[in-house]
C-alpha cells in the first residue's frame, strides 16, 4: 500500500530526473566505464604481445596498467549503477502509486536511455512530475486529507484539470507513447464519463476537446487508431510545452528553499 511518504519520495526523484544535467551525468558515467574497460583490454593485449616477444618488463608494466584501468572501470560502473538506480526506483514508485503515468517515463533500458538526449529524457520526467503534482487522487493521499464534501468536484486550475483529464484519457485508450505511439482501446469516452474519472467539471472535459474540433471530431478520430494515437501524442506534447516553464520555476523555487534550509541548519 503506497503511503504519503512514498508520494513525497516519488516527487523528489522526479524533481531530480527533470534536470538534463542528471541524465548527462548518467550517460557520461557509463561512457567513462566503457573507456576504462577498453583501455584495460588494450593493456592486457599489450602484455600478451610483449610476453610473446620476450619483453617481460614491458609485459609487467602493461599488466599493472590493465589492473589499474580495471579498478577505475569498476568504480565508474558502481557510480553509474547508483545514478541509474534512481530511474529504477522512480519507476517502481510510479508503478505502485500512479501506474497510469508509467508509459510517460523514459525507457529503463540502458541502451535506449543512452540513445536519447538528456533534454528529451528530462522533459519526459518533467511531464510525469506535472501530472503527479496535479493529480491529488493517486494513492498516498487518503480521503481524510481531502477537505470538504467528497461529492463536490475538485477545485482546480485549468492546467491542473487538463493534466488530470489527459492522464485519464490516455489510460482509457491504453495509450503507449513509446515509438510512434499506439492505442489498444480505441473506443471513445464521453465528456461526462471522462470528467467523473478525473473528478473535474463537465465543462473542463469539453474544453479539452474544443481546440481540436470538439468532441465530435474526437469521435471521428476514434475510428482510426493511428490518427487517435497521433492526436494523443500531440496532446501530450502540448501539455508538456504548456507546463514546462511553470515546472522549471517551481523546481528552482523548491531547490532554493532546500538550500536555504540547509544553510540554516
Amino acid at each position: 500500500m503506497a503511503t504519503t511518504e512514498d508520494r513525497k519520495r516519488l516527487v523528489a526523484l522526479l524533481e531530480q530526473l527533470s534536470r538534463p544535467c542528471y541524465w548527462q551525468m548518467i550517460q557520461e558515467r557509463w561512457t567513462t566505464f566503457e573507456k576504462h574497460r577498453e583501455w584495460s583490454g588494450d593493456f592486457a593485449s599489450g602484455a600478451r604481445r610483449a610476453e610473446g616477444n620476450d619483453q617481460q618488463q614491458q609485459a609487467d608494466a602493461c599488466r599493472r596498467f590493465a589492473a589499474e584501468e580495471e579498478s577505475w572501470a569498476e568504480k565508474s560502473r558502481q557510480l553509474a549503477h547508483a545514478a541509474t538506480n534512481t530511474v529504477a526506483e522512480a519507476d517502481a514508485l510510479i508503478r505502485a502509486i500512479a501506474p497510469q503515468f508509467l508509459g510517460y517515463m523514459p525507457p529503463d533500458d540502458l541502451q535506449a536511455m543512452r540513445a536519447n538526449s538528456p533534454d528529451r529524457l528530462a522533459t519526459q520526467c518533467k511531464t510525469v512530475l506535472g501530472l503527479v503534482l496535479a493529480t491529488e487522487t493517486i494513492p498516498g493521499r487518503g480521503p481524510s486529507e481531502n477537505k470538504g464534501d467528497r461529492r463536490k468536484k475538485k477545485s482546480t486550475t485549468n492546467g491542473d484539470a487538463k493534466a488530470m483529464l489527459l492522464s485519464h484519457l490516455c489510460l482509457h485508450h491504453e495509450y503507449d507513447p513509446g515509438g510512434r505511439g499506439s492505442v489498444k482501446h480505441p473506443d471513445p469516452i464521453g465528456c461526462k464519463a471522462l470528467a467523473r474519472l478525473a473528478e473535474v467539471s463537465d465543462g473542463s472535459a469539453s474544453k479539452l476537446f474544443k481546440p481540436y474540433g470538439g468532441h465530435r471530431a474526437y469521435l471521428a478520430m476514434c475510428r482510426d487508431s493511428a490518427k487517435l494515437a497521433d492526436w494523443l501524442s500531440r496532446l501530450c506534447e502540448d501539455e508538456t510545452a504548456g507546463r514546462s516553464d511553470h515546472l522549471e520555476s517551481e523546481l528552482d523555487r523548491q531547490a532554493f528553499n532546500r538550500s536555504r534550509l540547509d544553510r540554516e541548519r
